[in-house]
Formats: structure tokens, sequence, C-alpha cells
């Protein structure tokens, strides 16, 4: 999860939730809630007020704290902790700056200042915060040149392949102008091959793709990857055909006209591996570990 990117005040209001659920709580005293969660009582108030605000956007929940300070709270059937953690991830200031960064939106500090009513001072300490996150994933910002980041291209998209695989839900796809007709054919093709895939998975493999696409046009490519992925391979799609038959249509029916180097095969052919998102219950048969490579059992070490 991406919760440093989160207000303090967001990630307390997370917390909150997760207290909720966790403890099954639907009444109680204020002054508990906010003993258990470490919080003073003034604070576990503001805490309510953002929450309260959290509301209007997302109505999947209701709270109400009566004047004796009695927390209420009713969470419907279709409450999601993870579609609410996604909507305050996109309110924020640091996301947003990274999209548009990503977007290669590049604005000035002043006009990044005035879009978000903040100073200039702000900005500057909310871009080094974002320098120092990005340090942890062996990449930075530098706004100075045209890619407006530095690090190995691998790095730099799997970062953002995270980032907006936080926000993902059936209305929020990150798809970069991929052409509908190809997404349907893509997706057709690893359908008809024997991969054992869900849905999600599927979405969370187009949205690389879209993303590499994305990158590719604007001539940033995956030129040096480790060895390990170079190693590793799919259990039951060869790279031979995985390259031929599920991943250069996709190329051409976006106009992607241009030498792409070997290297950006091997990459979406090592994310099309991992890519799985069953649970340890959930896993076929097929998919179980003792019927797949070593490699895959050590795949996300490799951008750590």
């Amino acid at each position: 999860m991406y919760k440093f990117l989160l207000s303090t005040i967001d990630q307390e209001v997370y917390d909150f939730f997760s207290y909720v659920l966790a403890s099954n709580f639907k009444a109680g005293e204020l002054s508990d809630v906010a003993k258990r969660l470490n919080h003073s009582k003034n604070r576990m108030l503001m805490i309510i007020e953002r929450v309260k605000e959290l509301q209007e956007q997302y109505t999947d929940f209701s709270i109400e704290v009566s004047d004796r300070l009695e927390i209420h709270i009713h969470l419907s059937a279709n409450f999601l902790l993870s579609k609410l953690y996604a909507l305050m991830l996109e309110e924020t200031i640091p996301f947003r700056i990274l999209d548009h960064l990503f977007s290669q939106k590049y604005i000035s500090l002043e006009n990044t200042a005035q879009q978000y009513y903040i100073s200039n001072r702000t900005v500057q300490r909310k871009l080094k915060e974002l320098d120092r996150i990005l340090s942890n994933y062996n990449i930075g910002l530098d706004l100075k040149s045209k890619s407006l980041f530095k690090g190995q291209e691998y790095r730099i998209r799997y970062f953002f392949h995270t980032m907006y695989w936080q926000v993902f839900d059936g209305n929020n796809k990150k798809h970069f102008n991929l052409t509908h007709e190809s997404i349907q054919n893509l997706r057709q093709r690893i359908k008809e091959a024997p991969t054992h895939y869900r849905n999600i998975d599927i979405d969370k493999f187009v949205q690389i793709v879209a993303l590499s696409v994305y990158r590719m046009k604007r001539h940033y490519y995956v030129t040096e990857i480790p060895s390990e992925m170079e190693e590793l391979y799919h259990v039951y799609i060869p790279y031979d055909y995985f390259k031929r038959s599920i991943l250069t249509p996709i190329f051409s029916e976006n106009y992607l006209n241009i030498p792409i180097p070997e290297t950006e095969y091997r990459f979406l052919y090592y994310m099309f591996s991992v890519i799985t998102t069953y649970l340890p219950t959930e896993v076929p048969e097929q998919l179980l570990p003792s019927r797949q490579s070593k490699e895959i059992c050590q795949a996300t070490r490799l951008f750590a």
C-alpha cells in the first residue's frame, strides 16, 4: 500500500476504520476509541470530522456522534476499506503531483502552489518528501530533465503501476489511451491461453502493458533488467509464444511502429508470469509453488 502518500489525518482515518472492522465496532464512547487508537479526545474529534467529509463522497457507511460523545457507525454490505483508501489517496497532493509528472504535465512551482492553494515553500517540501519516498524504490525526481524521473525504467514503471493499481476499480482504469478493441483482443488472447488467470489478474496485466506502451511512445525504454527476470519463465506459456501471440499484436494495434528492445518483451513476460492475485487458499493446483520455478518465489526481491 502507498499509505505514506496519505496526509496524517487520512492515515488516522484509515487506522480508525481498520479498528472498526477488526473489532466489529458499531457504537461506543469516543474517549474509549481515542484511547485504543492512542489519540487525545480532541484529535479523535478531528478524525471524525474528516470521516464525515469522506461520507459525502463515499456513501457506503454512516457515522454520527451524539451530544454525549458516543460514536455510532454503520457499514453497508458494500463497504470496502480499499475503496475508501483509494478515494483518500487520489485526493492527496503527492499523488496528484506524481500523476501529473508521470503524464509529463509538468507545471511550475508557482502554478502548482496556486492550483492546490498552498505556498511555494509547501510545494518545495512536498517535492523533497516525494523524492525521499521514491529513493526507497531506487528512483527519484529529476525536474530539470525531459523525463522528470531518474532511475532504471523497469523500476519507474513498477512504481507507477503499483501506485495506479492502488486506486483501480471498474470505473477507474489506467489504460493510457490503448484502444478499446486492442484491450478486448488482448484479454481474449490471454483467456484462450492456459494461464488460469482471473479477470482481476488480466486487468492488472492490461494496466502494465498500457503503461509500458505509453512510456515507449515517449521513447522511454526498458533497456536493462536483472538476470532473474531474464531467467524466469511462465509455467505454461513459453516466452516465444507470449511474445509472438499475446503481446506483439497489441503493439501494432496501437501504432507502436518502432523497434522494440528485447528487454521490453522480457520485462513484460516477467510481469505476466508474476501478476496473479490469488490468496493462498485460492491457488489452483496448476499454479502451486511446487509446479513453478524457484525464480517466481523470489520475484518481489527484484524491486527491493
